[in-house]
């Protein structure tokens, strides 16, 4: 949204780039310079809420209102939350809080935002504005409303809808009516008890989640179970193992059954030679429904039939996050991510503490049963690669899976023979990690890396970097790691999008024309993201200033800032800004005369211009002045100049590569004399050669 005026922060953090685009056309050159205003977090002594922007001001309506009233029990996590702060900022410039505005704001955390415009201002309009506010728990006490004692008939009946006899007590609300007569009620606020924020044995964040009645908030501890690159597996409880076979395995099922949930990883195209990441896809079970994952295809089925993204339906959740497919189900507070490289699966301590087994051990906070048989054995930490075998499934088709041996003896873990040549593991050691090193040891992650290097894998040591990188992220530390690989380990964004190593937001989004504030990220998070100030198509396939779209000439729909040509005249383009299409006839400058290949056009195919014709060897007249012994002349003579061919290609009958190079050299030439005029006063005769004719020959050195 555009206002009357734009607002200008005192100070500045970062500008972004301009760019300028010359043609052989008249063209206007727009630049357009960003800014971002440095600003200080506010306070908040519970939980931000996401940014929220549910009206967009237009030439109609000028003025722009975010008010709590409306949206008071559920901006907030917990309707029972008392919100004790609010931040208000421009909605499409990050940290541009409304305090540096031009227009006349109201941010108040009992009201909300309030932009408003005066009526004789014509013509201007608010900016856009979001809102954000701090959400703090709040001790319920129990609260019983006063009822009079009259004496209730014999049929007594309160006027509820259902209606309810006296006495007759219910839940509704978080709170516990009894009925008295007639509208008379006893109430009883359901009380909600403070506890402090615990320290989760997995080193994550606690996350304050509903309680059963839904009433009040309490933490909860969550554990994160690990598998990347070919063969690497980090359990709940931290036990770190390798593990490769083509088959299907159990990375976690519940001892017993109570959600139906269940995880599968299938190995595909995986021999224990292979020197890259093998073919995985997740099969996913709750409570009825399976669910197929295929990263590498970037497929996912619901029993069966394929889906697209996102998609939403009772029970679970399932997008696309950055290069990760993700599974969301909110019921039993679980969480699976998967991309081509790594598969993340994140539990709730409180709802499968010693309730799940598979090859991703248990949750019971300790390491000791997480190695553990089908029958029930737990054998040592060491065995885990072992173990695994136990957790083969039926999931496949692959006739060779059914005769694998599952009851494998422990044997101590092999290390790898090969000697380690590549420094690139070396950046877990570094500055990069430094901070993480400092609360969680990264040891197992750089053996994983010198044991990916040992298969000359440089993808693969990649991935375990990028692992050991995802752990700290986990625990909300920041890593931007992959700038000490010397490029090796590159992280390739497509044409608008930008990297960032640590992103704490996604990008806004477009929807049905209307921009969506992106998901606040539970922990820092890599990939590609729009720049400030752009928001993701409604076809996610690139960055846009504005949700607004256009409709071309065939009645297809273009994003705002796309551009294209008239099929029946290139010179006539067309843009589209703001939801109009502008026109543009490009005028050329006077073509010159040239045959139609050779003739280099502009990106309309409008304009051309031909390239300077190739000059061939030949004569070429000179002016040269000789100076010999302090006596000199100026002369004209002709020379040889030009291009002769060349080249250099492989030659199989020799083995070799041939080279062939030919030089502009005279083929003909004259003795000319000329006299020369010396400082003493005197004069000598001196004789000159001039060429006649020109060809191209072989080369031959030119050393003497």
């Amino acid at each position: 949204t555009t206002s009357g005026t734009t607002p200008t922060p005192s100070s500045t953090t970062g500008t972004t780039e301009s760019t300028t685009t010359e043609t052989t056309s008249t063209a206007t050159t727009v630049t357009t310079e960003s800014t971002v205003s440095s600003t200080t977090e506010a306070h908040c002594s519970g939980e931000w809420s996401s940014w929220y922007n549910d009206n967009t001001p237009s030439a109609q309506s000028p003025n722009d209102t975010e008010l709590l009233a409306p949206i008071r029990t559920r901006i907030c996590s917990y309707p029972s939350d008392k919100i004790s702060n609010i931040q208000c900022q421009l909605a499409n410039y990050t940290n541009w809080p409304s305090s540096l505005s031009p227009d006349v704001v109201v941010c108040d955390k009992d009201i909300g935002l309030i932009c408003t415009v005066s009526e004789d201002a014509v013509g201007q309009i608010c900016n856009d504005y979001e809102i954000r506010v701090c959400c703090e728990p709040t001790e319920v006490t129990t609260m019983t409303t006063t009822v009079s004692t009259t004496t209730p008939p014999e049929e007594c009946y309160c006027d509820s809808n259902p209606p309810r006899k006296c006495n007759e007590t219910w839940i509704e609300n978080c709170a516990t009516y009894t009925c008295v007569y007639a509208e008379e009620y006893k109430i009883e606020h359901v009380s909600c008890e403070l506890t402090p924020k615990p320290q989760c044995y997995s080193g994550l964040q606690p996350t304050r989640v509903e309680t059963e009645d839904g009433c009040c908030s309490e933490w909860d501890c969550q554990s994160v179970c690990h598998v990347w690159g070919r063969k690497h597996y980090r359990t709940f409880e931290g036990v770190f193992y390798n593990f490769i076979e083509d088959c299907s395995y159990v990375l976690v099922e519940e001892i017993i059954p109570t959600y139906n949930f269940s995880v599968i990883l299938d190995n595909q195209n995986c021999p224990p030679s292979a020197y890259k990441s093998c073919e995985k896809s997740i099969i996913i079970h709750y409570n009825g429904t399976t669910i197929h994952v295929s990263p590498r295809q970037n497929d996912v089925k619901i029993n069966g039939g394929s889906v697209s993204l996102p998609f939403y339906a009772e029970g679970f959740n399932i997008s696309k996050r950055c290069s990760h497919i993700r599974v969301q189900i909110p019921s039993i507070r679980t969480i699976i991510s998967a991309n081509r490289k790594h598969l993340r699966i994140k539990l709730s301590n409180s709802l499968f503490k010693d309730k799940i087994q598979g090859q991703c051990g248990s949750i019971s906070k300790q390491k000791t049963d997480d190695c553990k048989r089908k029958n029930g054995r737990i054998e040592p930490t060491d065995c885990c690669s072992q173990t695994a075998h136990e957790w083969k499934t039926s999931h496949t088709n692959k006739i060779h899976c059914t005769d694998l041996p599952t009851d494998l003896p422990c044997s101590p873990p092999t290390t790898p023979t090969c000697e380690y040549e590549t420094p690139m593991c070396d950046a877990i050691f570094g500055n990069s990690f430094l901070s993480c090193r400092s609360l969680n040891s990264l040891s197992h992650y750089f053996e994983a890396c010198r044991d990916d290097n040992c298969w000359n894998a440089t993808i693969e040591e990649c991935s375990s970097l990028e692992a050991a990188a995802l752990r700290c992220n986990a625990l909300g530390l920041c890593v931007d790691w992959r700038q000490s690989t010397n490029g090796s380990c590159r992280y390739t964004c497509p044409h608008s999008f930008i990297y960032r190593p640590c992103a704490t937001n996604n990008h806004n989004y477009c929807t049905d024309n209307f921009m969506r504030t992106g998901e606040v990220f539970s922990e820092p998070t890599e990939g590609c993201f729009c720049p400030e100030g752009l928001m993701l198509s409604e076809d996610a396939t690139q960055c846009v200033p504005s949700c607004s779209r256009c409709t071309d000439y065939s009645g297809n729909l273009k994003n705002d800032g796309d551009e294209w040509s008239d099929p029946n005249n290139t010179c006539i383009h067309y843009r589209c800004s703001g939801g109009t299409v502008i026109e543009t006839e490009l005028t050329c400058f006077s073509h010159s005369t040239c045959d139609e290949v050779e003739k280099v056009w502009d990106v309309h195919h409008c304009c051309y211009y031909c390239p300077e014709p190739v000059k061939r060897c030949k004569v070429q007249p000179k002016s040269l002045t000789i100076i010999k012994d302090n006596c000199t002349a100026t002369v004209e003579l002709n020379s040889c100049e030009g291009n002769c061919d060349s080249f250099s290609m492989f030659d199989y009958t020799i083995d070799k590569m041939k080279h062939h190079c030919e030089c502009c050299k005279e083929q003909t030439t004259e003795t000319k004399e000329v006299t020369l005029g010396c400082e003493n006063g005197l004069s000598k005769l001196y004789s000159y050669i001039s060429a006649k004719t020109c060809q191209c020959s072989i080369c031959e050195s030119s050393a003497p």
